[in-house]
């Protein structure tokens, strides 16, 4: 059996979590959204509509500033770094899903922050994992999470919920059909593991290496896509032992990358089937609404966008 290899940060976060991390991050999200709650008070106490989605979106856009400001000290690549190494303990919420969303919201979010950061260690990147990191990072979190709720407000007011903007901390009462609906939606998606896009005949590639870099080669549009990995899997690797030899480990991973191919969704009709002009042009954005739930709950596309209502990951000129 091949020795199990535990990256020395991943060891030092499991410490954190039987700490006090929580209340750092929950008394972070609260003193944001307090600090934002004052500087953009609300016209009424409850708004519907149009309007409470457009106090959203000012909303949204002060509290990714407000992250930005508090978090930008660390660069992109250190807060990646953390982001890839932390429990899931940091992100986990009512739903399996959660983890996902807000992990990949936080990597959206830091990706823009252009510090350059030090690494420790020559040989390889590697950042300090100590107290005042590891309350920075839960700092983050809670920020994030209030960011990530944020966007489930977004959605909720879409669907007709009105907004309870009396306090900083927003709360959305949604009518009762419409809370079933979700709830049913929610429960469902929490418990399915098939993957969207196979109802489209796209392919997709398992964990292999040699798999992702064939399926690359043979496919002349194909889309990259970044999974987070719940539960995570255990792929064995080369990694140099204490003396620089090259063996073979197991390694537990949360992330993978996958092939998607795109032409079925690029090139729907190759040349093959009539249709009437107006419809080549539109049915290639068509299908990709069809999959944003699949990039927008599950994964990544390489291609990303924000926006100050949430991600949007539809990256429109691929329907061009």
């Amino acid at each position: 059996m091949t020795p199990f290899a535990v990256d020395p940060a991943v060891t030092a976060f499991r410490r954190a979590v039987s700490g006090r991390w929580r209340d750092v991050s929950g008394k972070a999200a609260i003193g944001t959204a307090l600090a934002i709650f004052n500087e953009n008070r609300p016209l009424q106490a409850e708004l519907v509509g149009a309007e409470a989605a457009e106090y959203l979106q000012q909303f949204i856009a002060a509290t990714q500033e407000h992250i930005e400001r508090a978090h930008s000290g660390y660069g992109g690549v250190r807060w990646l770094w953390y982001l890839r190494r932390a429990p899931d303990d940091f992100f986990s919420g009512s739903y399996g899903t959660t983890i996902g969303y807000d992990k990949l919201l936080a990597e959206v979010v830091s990706s823009s922050f252009a510090q350059e950061n030090q690494s420790e260690l020559v040989t390889r990147i590697a950042f300090k994992v100590d107290d005042a990191a590891i309350r920075h990072f839960a700092s983050f979190v809670g920020r994030v999470k209030l960011l990530s709720q944020l966007h489930i407000l977004y959605r909720r007011v879409g669907k007709g919920a009105t907004l309870d903007a009396r306090r900083p901390i927003l709360v959305a009462r949604t009518p009762a059909n419409i809370e079933s609906a979700l709830a049913i939606y929610d429960e469902r998606h929490d418990r399915s593991h098939e993957f969207f896009g196979s109802g489209l005949g796209l392919a997709t590639v398992e964990p292999s290496y040699s798999d992702f870099v064939e399926s690359a080669e043979r496919f002349g549009l194909a889309a990259f896509l970044s999974f987070g990995c719940h539960p995570s899997y255990y792929p064995s690797i080369q990694y140099p032992d204490a003396n620089g030899t090259q063996v073979e480990v197991t390694v537990e991973a949360r992330h993978m990358l996958k092939t998607l191919d795109l032409r079925n969704v690029l090139q729907p009709f190759d040349g093959e089937a009539g249709s009437p002009e107006y419809l080549r042009d539109v049915a290639p954005l068509i299908q990709l609404l069809v999959m944003l739930p699949c990039f927008d709950r599950t994964g990544s596309m390489g291609v990303r966008i924000r926006s100050p209502t949430g991600l949007f990951l539809l990256w429109c000129e691929a329907a061009q």
